[in-house]
């Protein structure tokens, strides 16, 4: 009777996962060209940082000076007609890949977009052995204690020690 439930909890985790990669993906490809380039600038300012900004900030609502520059440097890009992806390169390519407020999806950047699915991955095997496997191991052992005729009790106190209880 268990079965069902853990495959349906199984499914729902599964589900929960690929909603959140789909989210995810959707989120990071939403700066497309057909908005304003006003409204270009300032999504492509959320995708990066200033250079010498110790704050988590991006350069979209930072106010050191490498961001005001970026963001002018942004603003010519698009008003030449680059792409967003255009832009996104020539900022990299300028000051570097820490530029980028998200890790890159290559490299070392993988493991940032790997770890966090593992980790639920893991934590849904975990929680799938907790519903399935301990369950089934505690029936047995009872089971066990009660064909052997005990209580489940072990006596390991020697005959001297019992009188101190």
């Amino acid at each position: 009777m268990r079965r069902p439930v853990v495959l349906v909890l199984v499914w729902v985790l599964v589900g929960m996962l690929l909603v959140a990669t789909g989210l995810g993906l959707a989120l990071r490809s939403s700066i497309g060209n057909e908005r304003t380039d006003q409204q270009r600038l300032w999504a492509i300012a959320s995708l990066l940082h200033a250079p010498g900004d110790t704050t988590t900030q991006t350069v979209a609502t930072s106010t050191v000076p490498a961001a005001w520059k970026m963001r002018a440097q942004i603003q010519e890009l698009l008003s030449q007609g680059e792409s967003n992806q255009t832009v996104l390169a020539t900022i990299e390519a300028e000051y570097g890949p820490s530029s980028l407020a998200d890790p890159s999806a290559s490299g070392f950047g993988v493991f940032v977009w790997v770890l966090p699915v593992l980790f639920l991955a893991i934590l849904a095997l975990g929680l799938v052995v907790a519903l399935v496997w301990l369950p089934r191991r505690r029936s047995a052992r009872s089971e066990r204690v009660a064909a052997e005729g005990g209580d489940g009790s072990v006596n390991v106190l020697p005959e001297d020690w019992r009188q101190y209880l």
